[in-house]
């Protein structure tokens, strides 16, 4: 950026969640994510986020009972 000439965005400057990002897994693990998604009907990234929030809830509920 800098070399460009683009000016250098302060610390914390992006904390607003978009949403959105890239994620790279082993094409076998892409493989059985989406063979997963369509036994259960759903698309990729309604798999993906519901088995994320699932682990997020569990790890909670795990960090709780400590």
């Amino acid at each position: 950026m800098k070399e460009l000439g683009d000016p250098i965005p302060a610390p914390g400057a992006f904390n607003a969640a978009s949403g959105q990002w890239r994620q790279r897994v082993p094409k076998t693990l892409h493989a059985r994510l989406v063979e997963r998604a369509r036994q259960e009907g759903v698309s990729l990234n309604t798999l993906v986020t519901a088995m994320i929030a699932e682990g997020l809830g569990q790890r909670q509920t795990r960090r709780r009972s400590r």
